[in-house]
């Protein structure tokens, strides 16, 4: 049991550490080599990412976001944590993060 409970640690720890660490990116952008867009098109349109390179999809009002991976919400807004959950729940797959209203 000690040993899971260490197991699942690390792993949210490496999760953390991963999630914010500072990006790697390219020295130049190809975009070619870009995820799609999901949906297409954005109903609530669209941002670069970190590297200012990619296109990707805002989320809506009241949807849910990713917050592991930094997904910004419409209006540029940040994705929350749920009331009464923590980062722990977004971190083990628990709940997801929500787009302000």
């Amino acid at each position: 049991m000690k040993w899971i409970l260490f197991s699942v640690c690390i792993t949210i720890a490496l999760c953390g550490v991963n999630s914010f660490s500072q990006p790697h990116c390219p020295d130049t952008c190809d975009p070619q080599q870009c995820p799609p867009l999901n949906p297409n098109p954005c109903p609530c349109g669209t941002y670069k990412g970190m590297c200012d390179c990619c296109e990707f999809c805002y989320a809506c009002r009241g949807q849910e976001c990713n917050k592991v991976g930094n997904q910004r919400c419409e209006g540029n807004q940040i994705c929350q944590i749920p009331d009464g959950y923590s980062i722990y729940h977004i971190m083990t797959g628990q709940v997801k993060g929500v787009c302000p209203l």
